[in-house]
């Protein structure tokens, strides 16, 4: 058992590869990284840049135009062609959908009683909590529509030919 056990591990340690670095031709720092494949990889960073490469060695560098101030932090690759950028905004976002929940969390049962209270029905409360969801969905699709919908970051033709 103790051979075996010597023998996993050290194919495991040998079948590991080593770090290798790449020169990405930058001056920014560089905060996320998203692997697609073993050779199609997305890197987010400061002052709007992102980084990407095709073959695994060669990082081709831009920027999102009109992002020069966002520091993206994080990257979530979809294809070698589509990512998602992430910036410090993202956080403040997720914060703002978290305190709107807790709030609906703690002043809703207290909306479903008194409607319950005046009407002698917990139907009413119901309809009321069944409308305030359609709100926030018809809200979320015109706040999308309004901002151009979510966005994708498309290289374009003269970025893929750098």
């Amino acid at each position: 058992m103790r051979t075996l056990l010597i023998l996993l591990v050290a194919t495991t340690a040998l079948a590991q590869t080593t770090p290798q670095t790449r020169i990405s031709r930058i001056t920014e720092n560089l905060r996320g990284v998203s692997a697609v494949t073993q050779k199609i990889a997305w890197a987010s960073g400061t002052h709007g840049t992102y980084l990407r490469t095709t073959d695994g060695h060669i990082w081709i560098p831009d920027h999102v135009p009109g992002a020069e101030s966002l520091d993206f932090r994080g990257i979530v690759a979809f294809s070698a062609d589509e990512a998602f950028l992430t910036g410090t905004a993202a956080a403040g976002a997720i914060a703002l959908i978290n305190a709107i929940g807790n709030l609906g969390g703690y002043v809703g049962p207290f909306v479903v009683g008194w409607i319950k209270d005046s009407t002698n029905s917990f139907e009413a409360g119901l309809y009321f909590l069944a409308a305030c969801a359609l709100l926030g969905a018809v809200i979320t699709f015109f706040a999308t529509e309004a901002s151009g919908g979510p966005a994708k970051l498309q290289p374009t033709q003269a970025l893929a030919s750098r």
